[in-house]
């Protein structure tokens, strides 16, 4: 949009107004369905003291700031020595960053920087990452599909605010759906632009239903450990352990109740299912 362009395989932001010269990226579908996430960079800023400019900003805005939601990356935000940071904002939660002291040290102007920005629901915590190396962190009782399907996802300009877009280039943008550890930082950086690294996932806890018990005609499943956080579940029932079928309107998460499935007959078997139900 502008006179962004894309030159030396880089995106070239020249900065100058607000919400002018940026670019957008079709993501909210992905932000939308996801519980962690890591955005990743190879990022240059190429002028100085750029106050909480914005090198990504994604979200949807409201008729203030209070109504809207936001993840973005300020390399220079308007605090105390100007230091790099984070930020994460819904309704809900109110507006999450890293600009709690201490901080990490002011990035310059013209020299490339890799930045890892890890929403980690599992951990609830949102770390920074800067060529590398865990930069700065803050907890975050958060999930990433809190912000819903966000319908302005701009690189180089702010969504809400009416900070100036940021001036700069942005080599490669990578945006994971789940959060990277910090190995898998390091081995990124390693690796360097053009080169994906291979990306370990963390192995699932097993589900474990930890007791199994008889109310008004129900059976009622308890202490149900290994649900992850955001993914829907389903209950299937049988008589048998050949015939098991989806339970209508059993569809579930790990912050809501399980639902129950009615006895019949002699015996029943019931298990959980990952995905809603048909």
């Amino acid at each position: 949009n502008g006179t962004a362009s894309v030159s030396g395989g880089s995106l070239v932001l020249p900065g100058v107004g607000t919400r002018a010269n940026y670019a957008e990226v079709p993501i909210g579908r992905t932000i939308a369905s996801s519980s962690s996430m890591t955005i990743e960079g190879w990022i240059t800023p190429t002028l100085d003291g750029q106050t909480w400019s914005k090198t990504w900003m994604f979200g949807t805005p409201g008729p203030d700031e209070f109504t809207s939601t936001f993840v973005d990356f300020t390399p220079y935000s308007g605090i105390t020595d100007f230091p790099p940071s984070i930020s994460f904002r819904t309704p809900a939660l109110g507006q999450i960053t890293t600009r709690d002291a201490p901080n990490p040290a002011t990035i310059p102007a013209n020299t490339e920087y890799h930045i890892n920005a890890v929403y980690d629901s599992a951990a609830h915590t949102m770390s920074l990452y800067i060529n590398g190396t865990l930069a700065d962190s803050a907890p975050w009782n958060g999930e990433m599909f809190l912000l819903g399907n966000t319908t302005q996802n701009f690189l180089g300009a702010p969504v809400l605010y009416n900070d100036p877009d940021w001036t700069g280039t942005i080599a490669e943008l990578r945006i994971w759906k789940g959060a990277m550890s910090a190995t898998d930082v390091a081995n990124s950086q390693t690796a360097g632009k053009d080169s994906l690294p291979v990306i370990q996932p963390p192995a699932a806890a097993p589900v474990v239903i930890g007791s199994v018990t008889l109310s008004g005609g129900n059976i009622v499943l308890g202490n149900v450990t290994g649900l992850v956080a955001g993914q829907q579940y389903h209950l299937e029932t049988g008589v048998t352990l050949t015939d098991f079928a989806s339970v209508t309107g059993s569809t579930f998460t790990s912050a809501g109740p399980i639902p129950t499935v009615p006895v019949s007959g002699p015996r029943r078997f019931v298990r959980i299912v990952t995905g809603a139900a048909p």
